[in-house]
């Protein structure tokens, strides 16, 4: 979020770097472990998640949209989302 505000292009690059490490990182360990390299991943848990947040969901790979969210809505516990 900060790297979107700054007007300094440097400062932005550096405040961007760990979004960027946590995507093309993640990014590259599915593709290994796609290949079999250090893990796996099975194609149904690969077509239902996302690196990126509420993606799958959005996506409607976990089920209905309303559905997901009302699910996710359920496992979140309010208390420790507000701390």
């Amino acid at each position: 979020g900060a790297a979107l505000l700054t007007p300094s292009a440097p400062q932005a690059a550096w405040l961007a770097m760990p979004s960027l490490v946590a995507l093309i990182g993640g990014a590259h360990q599915d593709y290994r472990h796609r290949r079999g390299q250090g893990g796996s991943l099975p194609p149904e848990y690969d077509a239902a998640t996302s690196n990126l947040p509420f993606l799958a969901m959005l996506r409607g790979a976990q089920g209905p949209v309303s559905s997901a969210f009302s699910a996710l809505a359920d496992e979140v516990k309010v208390s420790n989302a507000l701390m």
